[in-house]
């Protein structure tokens, strides 16, 4: 369950004040839908302190509108991913690399997107929490079914080219 949790601690302090009027199987079935299951924080704190889904609302609010469009692109990144990969998919032609640089650093300054450290090299990583949310906005967006085409397009062509890559090496 911490896993699932991306081990926010908001969610784990939730997610354990639920074990005792659920169980803990009934609420790690229920993590599926973490965002509106995890809504007991207490009254005094800071609405942005009181459920995963406050704490998104309000960082998402705080981001320019191209920052959001370009959080919603990532939603489907479901591994860590490079700087290239996140441009391929959600800057493109649409947004220059040093504009899309720049909502990239926004989005992890915001803690939606984090940055690790990978045999070196730099990847970025949407939580399973940051991601539920992302696409929750694409579908509020109505972004959901054209982004997912965007996302597979995006696979199948780094698919064909690591495929390609590898047969003309062979030769």
């Amino acid at each position: 369950m911490c896993r699932r949790l991306d081990r926010l601690p908001l969610a784990l302090e939730l997610a354990a004040s639920r074990v005792a009027t659920l169980g803990l199987k009934v609420l790690a079935n229920g993590l599926n839908d973490r965002l509106d299951l995890l809504t007991c924080g207490l009254r005094s704190a800071l609405p942005r302190h009181q459920s995963p889904r406050a704490t998104f609302d309000w960082s998402y609010t705080l981001l320019r509108p191209a920052a959001q469009r370009h959080f919603r692109l990532l939603a489907f990144f479901t591994d860590t991913f490079s700087f290239e990969g996140a441009y391929a998919l959600a800057g493109g032609f649409e947004t220059s690399l040093d504009t899309f640089a720049f909502l990239l650093d926004e989005l992890t300054t915001k803690s939606l997107v984090s940055l690790h450290s990978v045999n070196g090299q730099p990847r970025y990583l949407l939580s399973e929490c940051a991601r539920a949310y992302a696409i929750e906005k694409l579908r509020d967006e109505g972004e959901l079914a054209p982004v997912q085409m965007r996302y597979t397009q995006y696979v199948r062509t780094r698919n064909s080219d690591a495929y390609c890559n590898s047969e003309c090496g062979e030769r």
